[in-house]
C-alpha cells in the first residue's frame, strides 16, 4: 500500500497564515454569494455525509509520482463537504495515492482510502485541523440543479478564490466544471470536470472557519 498524505507541505502555509494573521486579504467582497441569504430548502441534494471524486493516474501521466514509485496506474480520492448554513469545504489536497492493475483493484483502492477518510473525519483528524482558517473553504449555493460554489484554494501558499458552476444530477452526484479564479480572471475550463459522489456519515467536522467567523468583511 502506498500512502501519500500532503499535511506536512500544506501544513506550512497555515501556519505562515496564523502566524502573520495581520496580512490583509484582499478582494474579500468578490466573495459575492457571501451577500445572498442561504436558503437550504433550494437544496435538493443530500448532506448529511460527504462528497468524493475518484481521480485516476494512468501510466504516464504523473511523472513525478512515476519517478518516485515507478511506472503504474494509481488511484486517489479528494473530499468535498456540503454544510446546512451554506458554507463548504471543497478540498484541494489529494487523500491517498495507491497502485491498481485491474478494475477491481482500483475498486477495492478507492473503498479502503474512503474507510481511511472515514476515520480521519471521525477522530477529527480531516487534512489539517486548524481552526479560522481560509484555504478550501468557501460558500454554496443551488438554483433549481444549479450549483455554484466560491472558494479559496491555496496556490504556493498564496490564494486565489475560485469560482465553479455545476449540476446537481441528483441527490447523491454533483458534476462540477466551469472553473475560473475571479480574482485573477483565469481561465481553468481546461481543467476536466469534477464527479462527485455522496457518502454518508453521521460524523464530520463543524463549518468553523475565517469566513464564517468574518462574515461582514465578505459582504458589500
Amino acid at each position: 500500500m502506498i500512502r501519500i498524505r500532503y499535511k506536512i507541505i500544506l501544513l506550512i502555509p497555515f501556519v505562515v497564515f496564523i502566524i502573520t494573521s495581520c496580512v490583509r486579504i484582499y478582494d474579500k467582497q468578490k466573495l459575492s454569494i457571501a451577500n445572498n441569504s442561504f436558503k437550504q430548502e433550494n437544496i435538493t441534494f443530500r448532506t448529511d455525509g460527504y462528497y468524493y471524486k475518484i481521480i485516476e493516474y494512468q501510466e504516464g501521466e504523473n511523472l513525478s509520482i512515476e519517478m518516485q514509485y515507478g511506472e503504474s496506474n494509481f488511484c486517489a480520492i479528494s473530499p468535498l463537504i456540503f454544510y446546512n448554513d451554506g458554507f463548504v469545504r471543497k478540498s484541494e489536497f489529494i487523500h491517498e495515492i495507491r497502485k491498481f492493475k485491474t478494475e477491481q483493484d482500483m475498486n477495492d483502492s478507492i473503498n479502503i482510502s474512503l474507510l481511511s477518510l472515514d476515520e480521519e473525519i471521525e477522530t477529527n483528524n480531516f487534512h489539517v485541523q486548524m481552526n479560522n482558517t481560509i484555504w478550501d473553504w468557501g460558500m454554496y449555493e443551488q438554483n433549481y440543479m444549479k450549483i455554484t460554489i466560491q472558494y479559496y484554494r491555496n496556490h504556493h501558499g498564496n490564494y486565489r478564490l475560485i469560482e465553479q458552476i455545476g449540476e446537481v444530477k441528483n441527490n447523491t452526484t454533483i458534476i462540477l466544471k466551469n472553473k475560473q479564479t475571479i480574482i485573477r480572471n483565469d481561465d481553468l475550463n481546461n481543467e476536466p470536470e469534477e464527479i462527485y459522489y455522496f457518502r454518508k456519515l453521521k460524523i464530520k467536522p463543524d463549518s468553523t472557519n475565517y469566513i464564517k467567523s468574518n462574515i461582514e468583511k465578505f459582504r458589500k
